[in-house]
């Protein structure tokens, strides 16, 4: 089967219902009833993920989240980048060359949206900056697009087309790219990227975490490309991953625990920094059909999940089980 032809039909079926017109833009309504949007729990891990607040961007399709040091919230859709304060009030809309899958803010404010071939530079009030990329296979060039993470020098794009995480630098200058961990057995020395989900981070260090989902793990790369950890595997238990092609989003929080999601059977879970899971919201807490939960955490290490059937941003909070 062709693994490129899939994965394009993936990302197209994913943007292209969303240019069907723009919402009205506001502020956000905010619901903060606990008690009724508390989710269903497992029992034996030691932190329960309780959904505290839901938020509106009303985007007609809502792709990707990012937010700053400052708890802003940068959703990206159809019709571009959203920037909210934490307590939902619209701060400014970007609009943006095309459907932006993709969001980022690097350690000087300025944001970087991703579409399906392309990066958009933008300045932290929004003005363009620089646009770079094109579709093709030549170094440099993007086949499909699905994430970006952005450091202090170096921007990282992940492409589940290419099956490789291309490096730039801030000013869109090609860098390399990553091609998978060459790990020593041979066999996992390449990226495996069934479909359109390839998701990365980048933590306080420098270090690149990667959501490998042919290999159903999450990965950590330094800053010379080269892997330094990993966890996971393919398995029936809630602590692995299962189905063709997940994790397809993570996210870190700043003492090294990762957020993940995934499809199929659509979860939320919570690992430490070696790999142990923490918490874990299954099924039944999301809708039918919930593939591609981005994700992004912030300063109070409350996790914000696109729920892509409600086209909602929801808040979840760690909270220690009671023995």
């Amino acid at each position: 089967m062709d693994q490129d032809k899939i994965t394009r039909k993936d990302f197209l079926s994913t943007i292209g219902r969303g240019l069907l017109g723009l919402a009205a833009v506001g502020s956000i309504p905010i619901k903060s009833d606990a008690a009724q949007l508390t989710t269903p729990q497992l029992t034996a891990l030691p932190f329960n993920l309780v959904l505290t607040i839901q938020l509106d961007p009303k985007m007609p399709k809502l792709l990707g989240i990012a937010i700053d040091k400052q708890d802003r919230i940068y959703a990206a859709g159809a019709s571009g980048i959203k920037i909210f304060e934490r307590n939902g009030k619209l701060i400014r809309e970007i609009k943006t060359s095309g459907p932006a899958c993709a969001v980022a803010i690097d350690p000087e404010g300025a944001i970087y949206a991703a579409q399906r071939a392309q990066i958009e530079k933008f300045s932290p009030d929004g003005k363009p900056l620089a646009a770079w990329g094109e579709l093709g296979v030549k170094p440099g060039q993007f086949r499909t697009i699905t994430s970006i993470a952005a450091g202090e020098r170096t921007i990282y794009v992940a492409d589940a087309g290419a099956r490789a995480i291309l490096r730039f630098a801030p000013d869109g200058d090609y860098a390399g790219q990553i091609d998978g961990p060459n790990d020593s057995r041979g066999e996992d020395s390449k990226f495996k990227i069934p479909s359109a989900f390839f998701d990365l981070a980048l933590d306080s260090k420098g270090n690149l975490h990667v959501g490998h989902t042919g290999a159903h793990r999450v990965e950590k790369y330094d800053a010379n490309n080269q892997l330094i950890g990993r966890f996971g595997k393919f398995g029936p238990a809630r602590e692995d991953f299962c189905g063709c092609c997940n994790p397809t989003n993570i996210a870190l929080f700043a003492d090294g625990r990762v957020a993940t999601t995934e499809k199929g059977m659509p979860r939320l879970k919570v690992y430490d920094a070696a790999g142990k899971l923490l918490a874990c919201l299954g099924p039944e807490s999301f809708p039918g059909n919930a593939a591609g939960m981005d994700l992004a955490i912030d300063s109070k290490n409350r996790i914000a999940l696109v729920e892509p059937v409600s086209m909602k941003i929801r808040f979840y909070e760690l909270r220690k089980r009671k023995s």
